[in-house]
């Protein structure tokens, strides 16, 4: 009977090293798949609008700011 437990476990370590084994391997693959493909496809950025404060946007931070004040009291 431990003979029989020991077989299973001894199998069931195989099988799942041989899987993690696999998925890195398989993973590798992929990354150097993808980098090859993003030499002639690159990825486009985004560019980030510039901020810019305007008359609103003090007055908020005001309303705030006394929203804040009352809480606190």
């Amino acid at each position: 009977m431990i003979n029989q437990g020991f077989e299973f476990m001894v199998i069931g370590v195989t099988v799942v090293f041989a899987f993690l084994i696999l998925l890195v391997i398989v993973m590798d693959i992929t990354h150097a798949v993808l980098k090859f493909i993003n030499k002639f496809f690159p990825e486009v950025e985004e560019q980030k609008p510039s901020v810019v404060i305007s008359a609103n946007d003090a007055e908020l931070a005001v309303a705030i700011a006394a929203a804040h004040s009352m809480k606190n009291n």
